[in-house]
Order: structure tokens, then C-alpha cells, then sequence
């Protein structure tokens, strides 16, 4: 799927996706959030961000990005839109990054995992969900390559969940 098939996809969805996702991600959002330092390290950027429902689900100030206006027009606090492979951030921007559900249907996720780890501060934070249905193999060996260190896996039912610390 294009960039702009995404987009399109997710901006006719914007106004429904918290009442029809909100159940379905929490516990995957705790599960991860739990392994993490509490409050959670900021700043902290949010990745597929969509409306903010990480954020308002735990309660964390996050920094987000989406590809989607639509969907952060329904979020609150700093939004940003743009590209996973092309993050509009400075290196080692950030304690911790959150892609939750984000880095889906990726044909190769060097891109946006490179990124990843260009704006993750050395000893950051990462709590990262990838389809089953994808190549997470290659991912968690690309991860590891750029420094992640993946100290929690979980099995979210079609999702493997991650929480890694970055040491480069």
C-alpha cells in the first residue's frame, strides 16, 4: 500500500478509531508500558500516533507523528506528520520511541527502523509491535544490528510486542 493509499485510508477512519480500537490496544499498551520506568522517559515520541490514544490511554505526554492530518486532528498535544522513514526529528531526540501497531505491512523496514535508532537516545527506551504476518525475523536482527537491545517479547495474539533498551 502507497504512502497516499495509507493516509487516504486512515482519514476516513479518524473519526471511529479510538471507539473501535481503544479496548483492543490497551492491553497491549500496558503489557509494554509495564516494562518500562514509570512515569514513562521523556521525551518520548510516539510513532502512528493516529488520534493519541496511546497518550490518553496512559497517560504519557507524547511527542506524535503520524502520516495521517486526519488523525491527529483528533489528538491533543504536539503532532507532527510525516513519514516513519523520514522522521522531521534531530538525532538522539528521544528517551523512549513508541511504535505500537505502526510498522505494519512493511515490504522493508530498514528504513523506518534506521530512523528508529538515528533519533533514540543511547541507553533510550523502545516498545515496538510487529505484525506476525511480517517478517519479524528480519526485523528483530535489523534491530539488534542498530543497537537494540530486546530484553521483552510478547505475544499479542497477530502482534509480537518488543521492549528494547538502545545501546549503540
Amino acid at each position: 500500500m502507497s504512502f497516499d493509499d495509507l493516509r487516504r485510508r486512515y482519514a476516513r477512519f479518524a473519526p471511529r478509531y479510538d471507539d473501535a480500537f481503544a479496548e483492543r490496544q490497551l492491553p497491549k499498551f500496558e503489557a509494554l508500558a509495564n516494562c518500562l520506568p514509570s512515569p514513562l522517559p521523556t521525551p518520548a515520541l510516539d510513532l502512528g500516533a493516529g488520534t493519541g490514544l496511546a497518550g490518553r490511554l496512559l497517560g504519557a505526554p507524547f511527542v506524535m507523528l503520524d502520516a495521517s492530518r486526519a488523525m491527529l486532528r483528533h489528538a491533543r498535544g504536539m503532532r507532527v506528520q510525516g513519514a516513519f522513514e523520514a522522521l522531521p526529528f534531530a538525532d538522539e531526540s528521544f528517551a523512549l520511541i513508541w511504535a505500537v501497531t505502526a510498522v505494519t505491512e512493511f515490504t522493508d523496514p530498514a528504513p523506518s527502523l534506521g530512523e528508529m535508532a538515528r533519533v533514540c537516545r543511547p541507553g533510550g527506551y523502545l516498545a515496538l509491535t510487529l505484525l506476525k504476518q511480517d517478517d519479524v525475523v528480519t526485523a528483530e536482527a535489523m534491530l539488534t544490528d542498530l543497537g537494540f537491545v530486546l530484553e521483552r517479547r510478547y505475544d499479542f495474539d497477530q502482534e509480537f510486542g518488543y521492549v528494547g533498551r538502545f545501546r549503540p
